[in-house]
């Protein structure tokens, strides 16, 4: 009901965290491809575009660093 009526959704809560986890995960191997040690200043960033069908854009960006 909550979702329907407004308040917290639980449901869009559960897929934005889902699609972070995702774009986190894939920064991460792109970092490991470039032999990076870590990834620094890490920025999230969330978009629902308007239109048909629910859809999540999430962009996660950040700084591949290598250690001395």
């Amino acid at each position: 009901m909550r979702d329907f009526f407004g308040g917290r959704s639980q449901t869009l809560e559960r897929a934005l965290q889902e699609a972070r986890i995702q774009a986190t995960d894939e920064i991460k191997e792109r970092a490991l491809a470039l032999q990076a040690d870590a990834v620094v200043g890490l920025n999230d960033e969330f978009a629902m575009p308007a239109g048909k069908g629910a859809m999540v854009v999430v962009l996660v960006t950040g700084t591949a660093v290598r250690l001395r």
